[in-house]
């Protein structure tokens, strides 16, 4: 990313423009809060510029959607993306891939239990796939597609699993409408420049009936609120919206989705520790993983 320009960008779920400070962060802030994901070979660290930036968090005043504004170019963030990004997830040897793994398994079993109730259809597109560890977790009776801009991703998720990865994001793909049964989005649509845009696509391409299961950072969580700019998920360069249950359910029901179930999974995962509830009583410094951090939302086209 050679050179960081900004955009100021309005709100995406209602579209009006008059937004309030929430909180400002810098990309060097967020390591400094996480020295576990902190690295010598960090690509953003090249560019002190953006590494040292303090980007703006803001809320919607009409509907409470949190945001960054001004943030980096679509140009910037393809940049980013198509760069070394996927080097942090791919040490399949790490603790942290590990935990990532068993927390797969907790998702994949709620999705098929979802899955068999609605009577849904096994074909499955997985948006920002990364390198396919988690279509790699569902069984063969699911026939499995994936999308992802990161070439590095792209390759792996192809070579090592054998999966048909498109490298691409969801906007520039023509599928044909209802082509998919389930659409998963894990960890992505805080990423993306233009959800809504996102999620009409989505919808478009998924059966009548069908399935969208989205997880993302929960700014309305315990931590959220108190914890701000130090909540441990707060990253204004790779995390540019920052959704709550709320704001996240009004978005799919604005284009079209019906709630069928939320999920807060922390007791039943591997990231579970009696010690974080003394963290939030004591320390300040960065939130711990809690309760709430992480929401799940299980939507279906067309309300049926």
């Amino acid at each position: 990313m050679p050179g960081m320009k900004l955009e100021h960008v309005g709100c995406n779920l209602c579209g009006k423009s008059t937004a309030t400070h929430y909180a400002s962060v810098s990309y060097m802030d967020y390591l400094n809060r996480r020295l576990e994901l902190k690295r010598d070979d960090d690509p953003l660290l090249k560019n002190g510029e953006a590494a040292n930036y303090k980007f703006s968090l803001v809320k919607c005043k009409n509907c409470g959607l949190v945001y960054v504004s001004p943030r980096l170019t679509r140009k910037n963030l393809t940049e980013l993306y198509q760069g070394e990004y996927f080097s942090y997830y791919v040490d399949t040897k790490s603790e942290a891939h590990k935990k990532r793994q068993e927390t797969f398994k907790i998702e994949i079993a709620e999705l098929e239990g979802l899955a068999q109730k609605l009577k849904t259809g096994r074909k499955i597109l997985d948006v920002g796939c990364g390198g396919g560890f988690f279509l790699a977790g569902l069984d063969k009776s699911w026939e499995k597609y994936g999308i992802e801009i990161n070439p590095s991703a792209v390759k792996y998720g192809q070579e090592t699993f054998g999966l048909n990865i498109l490298k691409r994001n969801i906007g520039k793909i023509d599928f044909p409408e209802e082509t998919f049964d389930v659409i998963k989005m894990r960890g992505v649509i805080e990423h993306l420049p233009d959800p809504m845009s996102e999620l009409r696509e989505a919808c478009r391409i998924l059966r009548k009936g069908g399935l969208i299961a989205i997880n993302t950072p929960n700014i309305g969580s315990i931590c959220g609120k108190i914890y701000k700019e130090k909540f441990r998920i707060v990253c204004p360069i790779h995390h540019i919206y920052y959704f709550s249950t709320r704001t996240l359910s009004l978005m799919l029901k604005k284009v079209g989705f019906k709630i069928q179930k939320v999920s807060y999974h922390y007791f039943d995962t591997p990231y579970a520790n009696w010690r974080d509830p003394l963290k939030i009583l004591f320390d300040r410094k960065v939130s711990p993983a809690f309760y709430g951090n992480i929401v799940d939302i299980y939507a279906v086209k067309g309300g049926v």
